[in-house]
This record gives C-alpha cells, structure tokens and sequence, in this order.
C-alpha cells in the first residue's frame, strides 16, 4: 500500500489545526454567553437613554415601580420572532400587571421588534448601563425586583413552564 502524497498530509494537519481553533472558539463565545446567564444574586439598574419615541428617559422613571423587567431582543434574532416570543410576552404582561416596568433594549435601533404593551423600548442606552449589563446575545432577559437584585434570568427563548413562577420571586 503506498503512502500519501505530502500535500495530502498538510492539508490533513491544517484541516486539524482549523477545527481546533473553531472548537476553542466555540468554547469561549459559549463561556461568554454563560456570563449573561450568571445573573440572580446580581444588582443591575434600570438603563437611561433614548426611547424609540425620540424621548430622554434616566432611571429616576423606574423607581417608582415593584420590579423592573429587562429584554435584550432583536427583530432579526429567529429566537425572538414573534411564533416563540409568546412566553415573554405573557412574563411581561404578568410582571406589568405585578406594577412591574419593562424595558425593551436592542442591539441597534432599527432592530427593535413590534411593540410589547407597556413597555418602554430603547433607541439607545448609556454607556454605563451597556457596560454592566454584559449582554452578548438576543434574547436575553433579565428580571429585578425595586432595589435592582436579580430575582430571574434567561438567555434565549423561553417556555411558559420556565417563566411560570418568575412573578411571584418579586417582593
């Protein structure tokens, strides 16, 4: 049986060497995703900025509120279209009848989805707030009672069954 030709074995090795990289690659952005997730126990305020409206809102308009429901979405992110985003629209709704605040955040302005009722959706935020908030990837969501500690969070679409008890954690 002959040997294979030597350009066969480079390729072999650089072919090894690419899938090495990709997995390594994969890992981290899987590690970074999971620092999104790392949220209960947490403090996150509500963000400032700009509302699609074109109005300037601080984080003085969340105070008055029992809790504050954060959503990082996209209208182009398929784990946010509206067929699976039936869930978060129900958390919403529950949490906004709790006397809750929601606020709806996008990676860029021309990505925010249609209205959810009540809900407070952003052009952009401050920097601060993009900063502590670390998300990495549509959806995310975050739910915080008054003083801002993390009660639930989720990263990706999410069941009813998964959100289910999410309201009654707000004291």
């Amino acid at each position: 049986m002959s040997e294979a030709p030597r350009w066969l074995k480079a390729v072999f090795v650089v072919l090894v060497a690419v899938d090495a990289a990709l997995a390594g690659a994969d890992a981290f952005l899987r590690w970074k995703i999971s620092r999104a997730t790392e949220w209960p126990g947490a403090i996150l305020r509500p963000p400032a900025g700009v509302t699609a409206s074109g109005k300037l809102v601080g984080p003085a308009a969340f105070t008055r509120s029992g809790c504050h429901a954060i959503r990082y979405t996209s209208r182009f992110c398929p784990a946010c279209a509206p067929e699976v985003a039936e869930p978060w629209n129900e958390l919403a709704a529950a949490l906004a009848r709790r006397g809750c605040d929601i606020a709806i955040v996008s990676p860029d302005p021309a990505e925010l989805p249609l209205s959810v009722p009540a809900a407070i959706e952003f052009r952009a935020v401050d920097m601060e707030f993009a900063r502590e908030s670390r998300f990495t990837a549509t959806p995310i969501t975050v739910v915080a009672n008054r003083d801002g500690n993390v009660v639930w969070s989720f990263v990706g679409a999410f069941t009813g069954e998964q959100s289910r008890n999410v309201p009654s954690r707000i004291h």
